[in-house]
């Protein structure tokens, strides 16, 4: 019985062994941003949506505070995309916009006991952040307090 020649073995892997290493496998493009004209325009059409439908019916027209609404909506867009986001505060408009989903027209210190938040700010800060972005309303009350609904 022979005995293999591991030298000789191990030169012929070699021969046969690739030289480069494999290209890395492509990586899955991520969706490209929006620009600043659709993030102007889609939240401006949330915004108008909310008004046209206190609209008389059979007028097709946008009156002025649907125009205004559109604009000012469709620049705080863009002004909070080109802003860089925090994880933190977009987590804390995520939470806010939950609780105003779950529990609609309460006060933003309401909804702070109703969500058992720790930080009894939240709610006042985040809210009126979404304002803008046409995923909240707001009415004053009899009060004098704001009630926050969900669009």
């Amino acid at each position: 019985m022979t005995t293999p020649d591991f030298d000789a073995l191990a030169r012929e892997a070699m021969a046969h062994a690739p030289t480069e290493p494999p290209p890395p496998e492509p990586r899955p493009e991520a969706p490209p941003a929006p620009s600043n004209m659709e993030l102007f325009t889609s939240a401006g059409r949330a915004a108008v949506g909310a008004l046209r439908a206190e609209r008389p019916p059979g007028n097709p027209r946008r009156t002025a505070a649907e125009s205004l609404a559109f604009v000012r909506a469709g620049r705080a867009a863009v002004q909070l995309a080109q802003r860089p986001q925090e994880p933190r505060r977009g987590t804390q408009r995520a939470r806010a916009l939950a609780a105003v989903r779950r529990h609609p027209g309460r006060t933003s210190s309401e909804l702070t006991g109703l969500d058992a938040c720790p930080d009894r700010y939240l709610f006042a800060r985040r809210l009126p952040e979404l304002l803008p972005l046409g995923l909240v309303r707001r009415e004053r009350d009899a009060a004098g307090e704001w009630r926050w609904w969900a669009l």
